[in-house]
């Protein structure tokens, strides 16, 4: 009686013969892969060894007296001009305007050489006569003002002033001492024409006190500043000055004696 190997409880003959083709078939698809990558390598060596003996090389290569292989740059241009550019022709862009590419000894300039100087020419012009000059003055020079252009008027008044003293009859040193020397000042303004609408303001609101008094308003520089004081005569004495402006302080108008 032979004796049966141990096999393991799994193991059948069913199974073993399953398994057999695909091992076969691993096998064979590896035989072939070897066999191609195989003939791909002769080929390889095959053309190498062709390119060696023939002696061919690159055409972008070139060699010296002993052969060695020297790496050259390419002269092919890398853009060209195209046949047909297009756009706008305009005539005459491409002449060279110095004519530098020409021939002769008068290209490249833009102007003509200096003038040679001839003496011989100069010497034959006739002479040019002198221009008499004109008499000197005999008598003292005139008296030149070199005071200031305009200086600002010492009293402007206003248009019924001008009229009032046109009307009125010429007055005598009686009238001016009557009239006395003391003034109230009621302001001072930037412009004269700010003066008269002040003027015109306050004996507007206070028409007892400003009747038959006329406004004197005078320029003056403040602080460099052209400025024009406002202010009224009239009064007998200073005392009388004061108290107009007494009045017009208690009507909340500030004034000052002058």
């Amino acid at each position: 009686m032979s004796e049966q190997p141990d096999l393991p409880p799994s193991f059948s003959a069913g199974s073993y013969q399953r398994r057999a083709p695909r091992d076969q078939e691993k096998a064979e698809t590896k035989r072939l892969g070897i066999i191609v990558l195989g003939i791909v390598g002769l080929l390889a060596v095959g053309v190498l060894a062709r390119s060696l003996l023939s002696g061919h090389t690159p055409a972008t290569q070139a060699t010296d007296s002993s052969g060695t292989p020297l790496i050259t740059a390419d002269n092919t241009a890398v853009k060209s001009p195209p046949v047909n550019p297009g756009g706008l022709q305009v005539p005459g862009a491409d002449q060279d305007v110095l004519g530098s590419s020409g021939s002769g000894a008068a290209n490249g300039q833009l102007a003509p050489g200096p003038e040679t100087p001839a003496p011989a020419q100069l010497a034959a012009q006739p002479p040019v006569a002198a221009t008499p000059a004109a008499p000197a003055p005999s008598g003292p020079a005139p008296a030149v003002n070199f005071g200031p252009a305009a200086a600002p008027p010492a009293a402007v008044a206003s248009k019924p002033d001008r009229a009032a003293a046109a009307a009125a009859p010429a007055a005598g040193p009686e009238a001016a001492t009557a009239i006395g020397v003391h003034l109230v000042q009621l302001g001072a303004l930037p412009t004269h024409a700010d003066a008269l609408k002040e003027w015109r303001r306050l004996s507007a609101r206070m028409p007892d006190l400003f009747q038959g008094r006329t406004p004197r308003i005078t320029s003056v520089l403040v602080s460099g500043r052209l400025m024009y004081r406002l202010r009224t005569g009239g009064f007998a004495d200073r005392d009388d000055a004061a108290q107009f402006c007494s009045a017009m302080t208690e009507r909340h108008v500030r004034c000052e004696v002058r």
